[in-house]
């Protein structure tokens, strides 16, 4: 698989998560989900354009570094059952992510461009 393959995978696990937090209603009604997917769409609408139109891992590997302390509050949740977002199906959509992230600091790619 290439970086680029993979980076584009990435977003679309992400682009996922932001589906499932904006799906899930919280038993009291708060707006937990909604808020997050809220915070990281504009940041994985600026990852989608770093690795699509600008093709620069540099920027894409910033901007997931931005991303991350989100998804571990969006892990974190889920992990201790705040969000009860990522049903059996689709609970691999965090381990894809925690998979990927790293895909711009691995060795196999150091000489790969997006």
């Amino acid at each position: 698989m290439s970086l680029t393959t993979e980076a584009i995978e990435l977003l679309g696990t992400l682009t996922e998560v932001t589906k499932a937090l904006r799906r899930f209603e919280h038993p009291n009604g708060a707006n937990y989900g909604v808020d997050m997917a809220t915070r990281l769409e504009p940041m994985i609408a600026d990852l989608e354009y770093a690795i699509v139109k600008n093709r620069s891992r540099e920027e894409a590997a910033a901007l997931i570094e931005e991303i991350h302390p989100l998804m571990e509050n969006v892990n974190g949740a889920a992990t201790k059952g705040d969000l009860m977002i990522f049903s059996d199906c689709n609970n691999q959509l965090l381990d894809c992510y925690w998979t990927r992230r790293s895909i711009f600091r691995e060795s196999r790619y150091s000489n790969e461009s997006l």
